[in-house]
């Protein structure tokens, strides 16, 4: 009998991606893609708030739900970090979280400036900047999330990496460098 893990676990690879989280991912694209669509279609045809939040609701369901799964990985990782006594990895998945949360609330706000843009009437005169305030309010989030994670996983002892180079054994050219 076919289970729901069989569906959702990667036999053989536990580091190969799940279809759970692809499904996952595909149904918050359709329904972030629906909600956007009546967001900016509310002026052309004069719907009304409760149109527009009737299809943010799907949004932020599957939206809570990937929050939700996300945080309990990076729990559950940091959590055995810390009893393999990995303190620096566990303090990186912690700031990790803090990084996720704020992304979360940022999510929060700029899912509610589109829905509930205010000063959205059927009069089409002076809609252009308020149509750009949540676009730009996104950019604005997703920017400072990608650069807040980039200072959280910069090259350290915790990550593993540094800009270190280290020397190879094998004599040869790359791209006209000498190698070795």
């Amino acid at each position: 009998a076919l289970s729901a893990s069989d569906l959702f676990d990667t036999p053989g690879d536990s580091r190969a991606p799940h279809i759970g989280v692809h499904l996952s991912l595909v149904s918050f694209t359709a329904v972030g893609v629906n909600f956007r669509a009546t967001a900016m279609s509310r002026r052309a045809y004069g719907l009304d708030t409760s149109a527009v939040l009737a299809s943010a609701l799907p949004v932020v369901l599957v939206g809570i739900l990937l929050f939700a799964a996300g945080w309990r990985e990076l729990h559950r990782h940091r959590l055995a970090l810390r009893k393999q006594r990995r303190d620096s990895q566990a303090a990186l998945l912690l700031k990790s979280q803090v990084v996720m949360a704020a992304a979360g609330l940022g999510a929060l706000a700029v899912w509610a400036l589109h829905a509930l843009e205010p000063g959205v009437s059927i009069d089409s005169r002076g809609w252009g900047g308020r149509c750009l305030a949540p676009e730009a309010m996104a950019h604005g989030v997703f920017a400072a999330v990608l650069a807040a994670a980039m200072f959280v996983w910069r090259p350290s002892e915790a990550t593993g990496g540094s800009y270190a180079v280290v020397p190879s054994d094998v004599d040869g050219e790359a791209i006209g460098a000498a190698m070795g």
